[in-house]
């Protein structure tokens, strides 16, 4: 398993997310006429260890809701789900996870939607 499918995983069996999303956590893209409030993430970089079997991953979650205040609840849901996270996750070793950046409140005419993109830096065992 990947590091983001176990944090998919993961995020989707914290009962402050998934109250909100249920299972709709989405990678890149949502699909067309989504259910919202809904979460879609992207890597934004891998760094690799030369000589150790350690990894960091850049991953934005953006938050997509039908309110101002729906997109906050959703990225603050995941905020507390994920920051200072360290435990094993779907049998991979994650020894820190904190937020890297955190934009605000974005609105979207085109789509009638707003949403919040943050930015997580995930250390993590590689096998």
């Amino acid at each position: 398993m990947t590091i983001e499918v176990a944090l998919k995983t993961y995020l989707q069996s914290v009962p402050g997310v998934s109250a909100l999303i249920s299972t709709r956590i989405y990678p890149e893209t949502l699909p067309q006429e989504p259910t919202l409030p809904a979460l879609k993430y992207d890597i934004i970089a891998i760094e690799r260890q030369h000589l150790i079997d350690f990894a960091t991953m850049y991953i934005q979650y953006t938050s997509v809701a039908t309110t101002h205040l729906g997109a906050r609840a959703l990225s603050d849901a995941v905020r507390k789900a994920l920051q200072r996270e360290k435990r094993v996750i779907s049998g991979i070793e994650v020894t820190q996870i904190s937020v890297d950046d955190e934009q605000g409140v974005i609105f979207d005419q085109g789509f009638n939607e707003y949403y919040i993109q943050t930015t997580y830096k995930v250390n993590y065992r590689e096998e």
